[in-house]
């Protein structure tokens, strides 16, 4: 235990770093199998390694697995101005190895990735991510207990509205067997900046009554100020960072089947200011706030033919007196598998949804959107046990219109990997004016025709 702690010492110290990570999430385009979700159960990472074993002496068991990841996606139509057209893609090789014992696992993965995307200009990126897990479990009458963390994938959702990426972690769990409880803690920070810290903790119950389970989370997010430095001849100039201060929360709940019918539904919000400061002004420092809210509520039926699911998304005004333009949520590191997820044209549109959050790569992260709203009807057909196809009819309202979209989602699946291919078709009304005449005249802009194509598979070898 002594040498553990000091190995866990020592990998949360580089770069003075101080949260369900799990083995497949290379697979995660498999979720939609099942209509995009992930349950989670807040396992350790030694409880969800897979692969092949090449090594055993006594408790120890060392663990390989090979895979090779990749996505693809193109979208056309609108005007160019709006930069709807294009496209992104990427390969990964995955290598993993695992070392296990009863009560301690290490975890290192190497990941060579090249992505290629264009929205307006051409962009390629060559580099290696990494995970490093270090941690131990224990398991004592009714109790189950594990401490993790380094550097890896997190998920803390089902449907990857809050957090769903990769970052510096610690995390510790509880497990009261029983009665189905568990408390878990988390603190996580981004892999190149960790000034940008997200510390938390989570309520879970499983399996009581009618429920499935059901999720309280409750987070943090601090960041520090950071003073501006004008242009001068010795100083390059570098903007001012505010000071910033956000409290994040969700509630998922899902239940089990009822007459062949279950129910999820879930409540995201953040709240909280940026102030600015400002040494020639008065009274009060200039401040960016927000109060913004998701919803989104799933009923699902499994009949003889095939699985059905109505639902909705709704992104609530923000209600902040020092905001009025922005009225939405948006997440820490999002990737949102809700009403189609990656194939959805509509619910990709909504940039800010999915790029701008804390974890994003963007110079000026952001903590809301402009809103979004959908109804989501769902057909599901398993044709087999390895071949299977998803439908969805979604009608939104987002920041370019309203309007509707089809999807049609193929997957094929066996023990090798997955294979998932889909196309949508959307079209959208913009409520804005188009000028004729005069900035005074003009005509409704017309309806609009755009197209999504989306690929993945995974191989593992």
């Amino acid at each position: 235990m002594k040498i553990l702690l000091i190995l866990l010492y020592i990998l949360l110290s580089y770069d003075s770093i101080f949260s369900e990570t799990y083995s497949d999430h290379r697979k995660d385009d498999l979720l939609y199998w099942n209509g995009g979700k992930k349950t989670l159960e807040f396992l350790s990472r030694k409880e969800t390694t897979t692969g092949k074993q090449i090594f055993q002496n006594g408790q120890l068991r060392i663990l390989n697995r090979k895979l090779i990841n990749t996505s693809y996606y193109t979208q056309k139509g609108g005007e160019d101005r709006e930069g709807i057209s294009r496209y992104s893609g990427f390969g990964r090789l995955d290598l993993e190895l695992g070392l296990l014992t009863n009560n301690f696992f290490l975890i290192v993965s190497s990941k060579p990735n090249y992505k290629e995307e264009k929205v307006y200009d051409k962009e390629i990126q060559k580099k290696s991510i990494r995970e490093v897990i270090i941690g131990t479990n224990v398991e004592y009458n009714n109790f189950k207990f594990y401490l993790q963390g380094g550097e890896g994938f997190q998920r803390l959702d089902s449907y990857g509205l809050f957090f769903s990426g990769y970052s510096r972690f610690v995390e510790s769990s509880i497990h009261y067997l029983p009665f189905g409880i568990t408390m878990n803690f988390f603190q996580i920070a981004r892999t190149d900046d960790l000034r940008k810290r997200i510390t938390g903790a989570s309520l879970s119950f499983f399996e009581n009554f009618f429920i499935k389970r059901n999720t309280f989370t409750y987070s943090s997010y601090i960041e520090d100020r950071i003073l501006g430095i004008p242009q001068t001849i010795l100083n390059e100039r570098r903007d001012e960072e505010p000071k910033g201060e956000y409290r994040y929360f969700f509630w998922e709940l899902e239940t089990n089947p009822i007459k062949n019918f279950t129910f999820e539904l879930g409540v995201f919000g953040v709240k909280g200011k940026r102030v600015y400061s400002n040494p020639f002004y008065i009274g009060n420092s200039p401040q960016i706030a927000t109060d913004g809210r998701l919803y989104y509520a799933k009923l699902n039926s499994n009949i003889t033919l095939a699985d059905i699911s109505i639902g909705g998304l709704y992104s609530r005004k923000d209600r902040s007196r020092n905001d009025s333009e922005n009225n939405g949520y948006s997440g820490i590191s999002t990737s949102p598998r809700i009403f189609g997820g990656a194939s959805s044209f509509l619910l990709n549109l909504e940039s800010n949804l999915i790029d701008r959050g804390v974890f994003s790569n963007s110079s000026t992260p952001e903590f809301q959107n402009k809103g979004i709203q959908m109804v989501s009807f769902e057909i599901s057909k398993k044709f087999s046990e390895s071949f299977g196809m998803n439908f969805f009819l979604n009608r939104g309202i987002v920041f370019l219109g309203n309007g509707y979209e089809g999807i049609v989602q193929g997957i094929y699946k066996n023990s090798y990997g997955f294979f998932l291919i889909s196309y949508t078709h959307a079209r959208l009304r913009s409520q804005d004016i188009s000028p004729v005449l005069t900035n005074t005249i003009g005509v409704l802009e017309k309806e609009k025709a755009f197209d999504r194509f989306y690929l993945s598979a995974v191989l593992e070898f």
